[in-house]
């Protein structure tokens, strides 16, 4: 659906409104609501290489094995109901999982161990409450699982460490309900299992890791009632167990990771169902303890995950319940960090560092119960969302700017019922609060707003609930917080711009009056409070873009024309000689796309509907040095009413849109014109579209309402700096849209 019948749609609705109230245009909070049309949940987006997408089948108490070509391999875990048996690779080229083939036998609770020729060792776990003893080995180059021979203790929760000379040393586990302290080799050559003593406690749920030297630490654990502190050393070259020093905490479900200086790091665990936020430092030279910083939080069945410069970075486990809260620990200065938070709590997941020095997290719990399938990657460096204060009225639609001080405005839009909002709100970043900036005479959509160079905010068209276009426009008083009337334009018009120029004056171009396109401009003169018409567009036009030029003039670009069709026109309004020029097509027609100035005067257009009405991934650049446009690299997501954001380096940080005419979208992607190249700039929490995106003071930028499944309430601030979480799917979810909205919309 085009937006001029999606506006004629609309305004059928609400004449029926009207007609039904007779002639009373009394306010839009007396009228009677629409009701939302409920539309059908959304399939997960596909995941791509900055976000992944998720499994195919949710996971807990899996393993996740780093393959030698880069892609991980997940293999079986539990649902709710049952142990599994499918195993998926995630290809971190493409984003996705593909289920490959089966395990011979489901189970939980098991080890994967990697071989120096790429097979994978999969042993033990456990089936209905028993223990196995199966060995299953997988071949990656042709995709198949054979058996290996058995272990001699059937065994679950156990440990398996790839020692230097390609054996693998398995410790521990349960045995239904009973806890072993042994242990045995599997030789991969011989395909045969050798015993190889005994630990010094029964133990299950302990860590075992291999020390620069070759030799093997086991530490904790629990043993039927009682939490372990003791550890044991294995040493291959001798074959012999030898006891070590206790640990100071008795500990289960911790972790523990080798530093770069040799030095193990055991992080965390519980005794006893309370879990600890201590860590301690074994040097295994002088086989001595000492303690570590305490984390910031309480947690068991976490994930430790040594990054490339050697910090450590954890993720969920928890204390009562899962944890989403992320912490960075940096053994250089024995000091924790907080990075941002998941996407999602999780416990008895997994996470593994990949090539590239990204952190990708799989399946867990985010309750007590319920497994997941989605998946979330950590980029280092790449920057963090976290919520801020919910806006007073949830609204999308609206248009945003900043204030002279630096304060983000939203201003009017669409309620969650389809009612057009008289109210405005602006932020304060220090208190994290929105406060009400006044009502403006007429609730609006479809409005343009401005902020001119003495600091007043003007306002002008859009349309009511009611289906009334308005001529008319506003100036806030920003001090007063106070809106003013101001003399109307000569014609009604919803989805046009305002420009402001630096001479004090703001141009109106184009847009739709409810009959018919416009091509028509009018210049506001601010300080003689006086319209004045200006030379018309040589193509009609709404749903475009104007951008201010570093020389003074507007590009327009784009929209839709009078045929309701996207457009790839531009034009150049020059206010000096009040004349417009031709500066050629865009590579594509589109409207519902964003155009953004970038530093070195060059203008960024990015997405989109196109002719066919379907979204756009393309983007492109206009110079005006040359007046010609070039082609860039695509975005990773076709989207349309997204938001682009010119950042303090340059970048260019695109967020959600809708895909595929409505469903929103949660991922972030971010241009770099120095290398014409996209990233992931992250994950929002809540898929939006028709939302509004500010950049505060202090470079970060603050993303508030919009459509999701729901009109939002919610605000998210992005930090440029540290790391953040990326997914190619969203969390959330709902079961409505707006009215009407099935086609193009603002």
């Amino acid at each position: 659906m085009g937006f001029r019948a999606l506006i004629l749609a609309l305004c059928m609705v609400l004449t029926v409104v009207v007609t039904a109230c007779g002639t009373d245009t009394s306010e839009v909070g007396d009228s009677p609501e629409p009701i939302p049309t409920p539309i059908p949940e959304p399939e997960p987006p596909p995941g791509s290489p900055g976000a992944p997408g998720s499994l195919n089948e949710p996971r807990a108490n899996h393993t996740t094995t780093l393959m030698p070509d880069g892609t991980v391999l997940a293999v079986a875990g539990s649902r709710v109901d049952r142990e599994l048996d499918s195993v998926e690779s995630y290809d971190p080229q493409t984003g996705l999982w593909t289920l490959v083939s089966r395990l011979g036998a489901a189970r939980e609770g098991h080890t994967a161990t990697l071989l120096p020729d790429g097979r994978v060792v999969v042993a033990g776990g456990a089936f209905k409450v028993r223990a196995l003893s199966s060995v299953e080995m997988y071949d990656p180059s042709s995709d198949s699982w054979t058996d290996a021979a058995p272990m001699n203790e059937a065994r679950f929760e156990h440990t398996a460490t790839l020692l230097p000379d390609g054996r693998i040393l398995a410790t521990g586990g349960v045995d239904l309900l009973t806890a072993t302290a042994g242990a045995e080799i599997y030789d991969p050559v011989s395909d045969t299992w050798s015993p190889a003593g005994n630990l010094s406690d029964a133990r299950s749920e302990h860590t075992a890791t291999l020390l620069s030297d070759g030799r093997v630490v086991v530490a904790g654990g629990v043993r039927g009632p009682y939490t372990l502190s003791s550890v044991d050393v294995y040493d291959p070259a001798t074959g012999a167990w030898s006891s070590a020093p206790s640990m100071t905490t008795a500990r289960s479900e911790h972790t523990a990771t080798l530093l770069s200086d040799g030095r193990l790091l055991i992080i965390g665990g519980q005794d006893k169902g309370a879990a600890h936020d201590s860590t301690e430092i074994l040097d295994p030279l002088a086989m001595s303890w000492t303690p570590g910083a305490n984390m910031n939080r309480l947690r068991a069945g976490h994930q430790a995950t040594i990054l490339e410069d050697g910090r450590v970075l954890i993720t969920g486990g928890g204390s009562v319940s899962p944890d989403s809260l992320v912490e960075i620990y940096d053994p250089a200065l024995d000091e924790w960090s907080r990075t941002a938070r998941m996407l999602t709590p999780r416990i008895d997941h997994r996470a593994s560092l990949l090539p590239d020095g990204t952190v990708l997290a799989v399946g867990g719990r985010a309750s007590l119960v319920s497994p997941l399938a989605f998946t979330e990657l950590y980029i280092p460096g790449a920057g963090s969302w976290s919520p801020t204060a919910l806006v007073r009225d949830p609204r999308w639609g609206q248009v945003a700017l900043s204030l002279a001080d630096g304060s983000p405005m939203i201003i009017g839009g669409l309620n969650n019922d389809g009612w057009s909002l008289k109210s405005a709100e602006y932020y304060d970043a220090e208190s994290r609060r929105w406060s009400f900036a006044g009502e403006m005479q007429y609730g609006r959509w479809g409005h343009a707003a401005a902020k001119l160079p003495d600091g007043r905010v003007v306002v002008v068209g859009g349309a009511d609930s009611l289906g009334r276009f308005h001529a008319s426009a506003e100036i806030l008083d920003v001090e007063e917080r106070t809106w003013n009337t101001l003399p109307g334009m000569s014609s009604a018009r919803v989805r046009h711009t305002l420009t402001a120029l630096d001479n004090g004056s703001a141009i109106v171009v184009g847009g739709w009056d409810g009959v018919k396109t416009l091509a028509g401009v009018e210049i506001l003169d601010a300080a003689a409070d006086r319209w004045s018409p200006a030379s018309p567009m040589s193509e009609a036009r709404w749903g475009h873009t104007a951008t201010l030029l570093a020389d003074g003039r507007i590009l327009v670009g784009g929209g839709v024309g009078i045929e309701d069709r996207s457009l790839a026109s531009v034009e150049i309004y020059d206010p000096t000689t009040g004349r417009w020029t031709s500066t050629g097509t865009m590579s594509e027609a589109r409207d519902g796309h964003t155009a953004t100035l970038l530093t070195d005067g060059r203008v960024l257009v990015i997405g989109g509907v196109g002719e066919s009405g379907e979204s756009l991934a393309s983007a492109e650049i206009f110079d005006p040095a040359t007046g010609l446009w070039a082609s860039t690299e695509s975005m990773d997501r076709p989207r349309a009413k997204h938001t682009a954001t010119l950042l303090r380096d340059g970048r260019v940080m695109v967020v959600g849109g809708a895909t595929d005419g409505t469903t929103p979208l949660a991922s972030v992607e971010q241009f770099d014109p120095g290398t014409n190249h996209w990233t992931s700039g992250g994950t929002i929490k809540e898929a939006r579209w028709g939302h509004s995106t500010v950049l505060l003071a202090d470079g970060q930028a603050l993303v508030v309402g919009g459509y999701g499944f729901a009109t939002l309430r919610s605000a998210e601030i992005y930090k440029p700096a540290g790391g953040g979480w990326h997914a190619g799917d969203s969390l959330a979810r709902g079961d409505f849209q707006p009215t009407g909205l099935r086609g193009r919309t603002g």
